[in-house]
C-alpha cells in the first residue's frame, strides 16, 4: 500500500508539472515602441519698453499695439512714445500658454492705473498682430519666431502730481 501511495503521489506531481508546462506554451507577448519629441527651448526677449511719453493731467493716454497709434493725450509736446515689444522663439507649430502681470505706475503722487493691451503675431515690426487675452493659448509660427507688442491705457487723475512714474509689465510663456 505504501508503494501505491508513492506511485499515486508521483503521478499527481507529474500531472501538475505537465499542466504548468502547457500553460507556458500559451504565453504571448507584444512590443510597443516608446518615443518622445523634445521641443526647442522657449526664449522670450524684451526689445522695447512701453512709453506713453509726456501726458497731461486728466487724460487717459492709449498706445495701440496693433496699429502703433498713440491717442487720448499720449506723447504730447512731440515726446517719444513706444509700444513694448518682445521676441519669442520656440518649436514651430507648438502651442503656448501666454500670461502677464502688470504693476500700476508709481511716482511722486498717487499710482497711475495701467490696463495693458497685448497683441501677438509674426513680422519683425514696431507694432502689429492681433489682440490676445491673458491666459490665452497661441500657436508658434512654423519658423519658430513670433512677436508680442504691448501698449494699453493709463488713467491719469486730474490732480495727478507732476513727475516721472514707472511700473513693470511681465510677460510669461510656456508650452501648453
Amino acid at each position: 500500500m505504501k508503494t501505491f501511495k508513492i506511485i499515486f503521489a508521483a503521478v499527481i506531481i507529474a500531472g501538475f508539472a505537465t499542466s504548468a508546462m502547457a500553460q507556458n506554451g500559451n504565453r504571448q507577448s507584444a512590443e510597443a515602441e516608446a518615443k518622445a519629441v523634445v521641443l526647442a527651448e522657449l526664449t522670450l526677449e524684451k526689445t522695447e519698453d512701453i512709453n506713453w511719453g509726456q501726458v497731461a493731467r486728466g487724460d487717459n493716454p492709449n498706445l495701440n499695439p496693433v496699429t502703433g497709434e498713440a491717442t487720448n493725450g499720449a506723447g504730447i509736446n512731440n515726446s517719444t512714445t513706444a509700444i513694448g515689444r518682445f521676441i519669442l522663439t520656440g518649436e514651430g507649430g507648438a502651442s503656448i500658454l501666454v500670461g502677464w502681470e502688470k504693476e500700476d505706475l508709481t511716482g511722486p503722487g498717487d499710482a497711475i492705473g495701467f490696463t495693458p493691451a497685448v497683441s501677438y503675431g509674426t513680422g519683425d515690426t514696431d507694432f502689429g498682430g492681433s489682440i490676445i487675452t491673458d491666459g490665452s493659448t497661441q500657436a508658434i509660427d512654423g519658423d519658430g519666431t513670433n512677436y508680442f507688442w504691448v501698449g494699453g491705457t493709463i488713467d491719469v487723475a486730474a490732480d495727478q502730481t507732476a513727475g516721472e512714474y514707472q511700473g513693470e509689465f511681465t510677460l510669461t510663456v510656456e508650452y501648453n
